[in-house]
């Protein structure tokens, strides 16, 4: 009983933690790197509404992704310091996670285009460009919110070790 009410409490905690995480604030999209990109490609208002409403329908959208993606991280974390290892869970939970992840992923590329789609011929030059130099990391780049840390050009996605983000040892 005393187990499983520990087991309870460390979950309950990591699911509260990853809600946290997936409900941050607004990102750069909203911030300093939409100011950038509107005047970098000559944005007018309209088109300023109506990307500014998109990128906030996609924040909405990717919040309980997010959530579903820290819970799969605190399970992964609780099956692999079990006592009793099963190489099947952790195997299942990974399988998981990869499939969040390139749901997620598909929803920033569909987001991308959909923005891209109220760009003039110009602008679309200057946001390809953007894109093809690297202004755009992928799914934890500036345009999704995350920030690029020393970690990840190491191959470590996330806040970096010892946030419940980081890529492992």
């Amino acid at each position: 009983m005393k187990r499983l009410f520990i087991i309870t409490a460390i979950l309950g905690s990591i699911l509260l933690t990853g809600v946290m995480f997936a409900q941050k604030g607004p990102g750069p999209m909203s911030g300093q790197h939409f100011k950038h990109m509107a005047k970098m490609l000559d944005l007018n208002d309209e088109q300023i509404a109506k990307m500014t409403d998109m990128h906030l329908q996609m924040q909405k959208d990717m919040i309980p992704l997010r959530s579903k993606m820290q819970t799969l991280k605190g399970q992964l974390k609780l099956v692999q310091t079990a006592d009793n290892f099963q190489l099947n869970k952790a195997e299942k939970i990974v399988k998981e996670m990869q499939a969040l992840r390139t749901q997620m992923e598909m929803k920033r590329i569909k987001h991308q285009q959909e923005m891209r789609s109220l760009l003039n011929a110009e602008q679309r030059k200057k946001f390809d460009a953007h894109l093809l130099s690297g202004g755009e990391k992928g799914p934890r780049g500036p345009m999704m919110g995350q920030r690029g840390g020393p970690h990840e050009k190491h191959g470590h996605r996330g806040m970096g070790h010892g946030m419940g983000q980081g890529g492992g040892f």
